[in-house]
């Protein structure tokens, strides 16, 4: 017989009080169709759309009208079509209800803009940022430099500091702003072009949320050191390198944590470290500039060091935006026999009140489960909503001798996307081994 899972997740984040909308793609250009999702806790809704006047979007859902709240309740897809290069105020309402249910900033970026701004995201205070484009800048060779043509920058149309110029590249500094995205332009004697929705200011003192269209969340789903089952005393050891030719913002990283929430912490060019020490078994999450992350690099890395210290360890996933899933995916080849401790971790990026797991065999009969409705809550969980079973086999001895066992993560309620993965430890050796989905 088949049965199901339903796990409730902890709630480590600030509760759902209101709809949420979110686009995908979240970075979208002026050549990208855009699609909004509106997620809320109120009564179903069988379908929204969307109408444009100008920089104004608004989006009308129209609802089934139960009459009263429903946990989890509706998660509603607009095609809001392809939209010029801009930032846009996206109002959603409730069909016959006047106050909106939620109202967000949507950038999209121009496709081809006439310049690259690097790094394009900065504090309120202002930051350092380049402009960047093969033949940028008119120059010629003079004694003893080069002989550039006169520049000016302007910012949401007020003047930047030049630092420096060359054919390639402007750098200057951007003046303090308030939270938001703004454009760029560039005078030279030869006309002005502006790069649209190029610099994206963002709160240093997290009284803001990162805008998901310049901020990228990543999930290290395990950062602890220190002691477990069996006399095992666990180091997880995290490394970072910036492959970027600019300083990438990192504040949200675990090395920012040494300063008070109001720093900003920066990687430099070729930066690279090795951190361990944190006591996050629920995971870490960190939003990290989209426009950075091609050339960001992370290693992994848990070890027991109780039984043989000189051993490398074992590799973790790190979870990148594109690696969540928003679709029923599958663990499959998790073993199910008792020398092993076999234990499932699963997250969620954001609050949900439920995520649904079917147990089956994956080579033969569905293996026989209970249906299960809580488990146990962790202590904490950064940026994300963490579900932890520390042994399947023990917790649900009908499955032991069942496997190999295939794992079936099914949709979460609201549909914010999740990820998973097993780990099976040795009883004897303390060798352990992950399962990720793939």
């Amino acid at each position: 017989m088949r049965s199901i899972l339903t796990f409730v997740l902890a709630l480590v984040a600030i509760p759902l009080t209101a709809d949420t909308i979110r686009f995908d793609p979240p970075n979208p250009t002026s050549r990208t169709p855009v699609m909004a999702y509106l997620t809320g806790s109120g009564c179903g809704s069988s379908s929204g759309s969307a109408v444009r006047n100008g920089s104004s979007i608004g989006v009308a859902i129209r609802s089934q009208g139960c009459g009263f709240p429903v946990l989890g309740g509706y998660d509603v897809p607009v095609d809001l079509g392809i939209l010029p290069a801009g930032v846009y105020d996206v109002v959603a309402r409730l069909e016959g209800v006047p106050t909106p249910v939620a109202e967000v900033k949507l950038p999209v970026a121009d496709a081809v803009p006439p310049f690259a701004v690097q790094p394009n995201v900065s504090h309120e205070g202002g930051e350092v940022i380049r402009l960047r484009r093969l033949d940028l800048i008119g120059c010629t060779a003079g004694t003893p430099a080069l002989v550039c043509e006169d520049v000016a920058v302007r910012i949401d149309g007020v003047a930047a500091e030049v630092i420096s110029v060359s054919p390639h590249e402007v750098i200057v500094r951007a003046p303090a702003h308030a939270a938001g995205t703004v454009d760029v332009e560039l005078t030279t004697p030869r006309g002005t072009s502006r790069s649209v929705a190029a610099l994206h200011y963002y709160d240093a003192a997290f009284r803001q949320p990162r805008d998901p269209a310049f901020f990228e969340r990543v999930l290290f789903p395990v950062l602890y050191s220190g002691a477990g089952s069996y006399g095992s005393q666990w180091r997880t050891d995290l490394a970072l390198h910036n492959g970027n030719t600019f300083e990438v913002e990192a504040d949200t990283l675990p090395i920012g944590f040494i300063c008070s929430f109001t720093c900003v912490t920066r990687l430099g060019p070729d930066y690279g470290e090795i951190i361990h020490g944190f006591d996050w078994s629920t995971g870490y999450v960190a939003e990290l500039p989209r426009q950075a992350m091609a050339e960001l690099r992370f290693s992994l890395v848990v070890r027991d060091l109780s039984r043989d210290a000189s051993a490398f360890g074992t590799s973790v996933p790190v979870v990148r935006g594109k690696d969540w899933f928003d679709r029923p995916f599958s663990i499959v080849n998790v073993p199910s026999d008792p020398k092993n401790r076999v234990a499932l971790r699963l997250y969620a990026s954001q609050y949900i009140s439920e995520a649904r797991m079917n147990i089956v065999a994956l080579t033969g009969p569905h293996a026989n489960t209970v249906l299960v409705y809580a488990i146990e809550y962790p202590k904490a969980a950064l940026g994300h909503n963490f579900a932890f079973i520390g042994d399947l086999l023990t917790k649900y001895p009908e499955i032991a001798g069942k496997g190999p066992l295939r794992l079936d993560i099914l949709t979460a309620t609201p549909a914010w996307p999740l990820w998973a993965y097993v780990s099976v430890t040795n009883n004897d050796t303390q060798n352990v081994i992950v399962i990720a989905p793939e």
